[in-house]
């Protein structure tokens, strides 16, 4: 179907599919001569979508056909697979290999400090920190490893971040937080559920 639709449209065809995103007669015709690869052309469009609003999502996938050498390179931004209909007329889904990896960083509902206000029947919200009252979601290791294995992530690399000594005890002398923070670092390590303060994660599609 892509090759049919990009030999209609001449040699160095351009096919952009994307949900609530429009370029204008001016503008389509422009990324066509400049001669991008696919992967070029999205950020391009990414950089032009963030211009016009901030405020909306889209996904696209653009394609380029060479009708001479019968190649067809396509690249996706968070797109439906495309589909192609072989000459027998049956339908296959293009699986793209992924892109860019997923970095996250999400606060650790399994901390110490939340367990212990949880065994006195609080649970104290603040402005910051890991009970961040503009949180939606508190993740733990294993609810963030679910999410991200039923979303068709696999996970890279993970690890914890400490707790932030200078912003809970402010007051503290400097050399103190350095030795407290050096032993809590080793600790943390050792006792990463009980002790991380931010999950790290960096995980790519599989």
């Amino acid at each position: 179907m892509y090759a049919e639709l990009a030999t209609a449209l001449g040699p160095g065809g351009l096919l952009l599919d994307g949900d609530h995103f429009t370029l204008d007669e001016k503008e389509s015709p422009t990324l066509a001569r400049l001669d991008l690869s696919p992967a070029q052309v999205l950020r391009e469009l990414d950089e032009l979508a963030q211009s016009m609003s901030e405020s909306h999502i889209a996904t696209c996938v653009y394609a380029v056909y060479d009708p001479v050498s019968g190649e067809c390179v396509m690249a996706s931004a968070g797109h439906l697979p495309p589909l192609l209909i072989n000459p027998d007329g049956s339908v296959e889904l293009v699986h793209l290999p992924p892109g860019a990896p997923l970095m996250i960083s999400v606060p650790n509902i399994a901390n110490l400090y939340v367990r212990l206000n949880l065994l006195f029947g609080r649970f104290p919200y603040a402005n910051r920190g890991l009970l961040d009252r503009t949180h939606r979601v508190f993740f733990t290791r294993s609810l963030l490893r679910r999410l991200l294995a039923d979303a068709g992530f696999l996970i890279a690399r993970e690890t914890v971040s400490t707790i932030p000594l200078p912003l809970a005890f402010p007051l503290l002398p400097p050399r103190l937080l350095a030795t407290a923070g050096r032993l809590l670092e080793g600790l943390t390590r050792l006792l990463p559920t009980l002790l991380g303060y931010q999950i790290l994660v960096l995980a790519r599609r599989v």
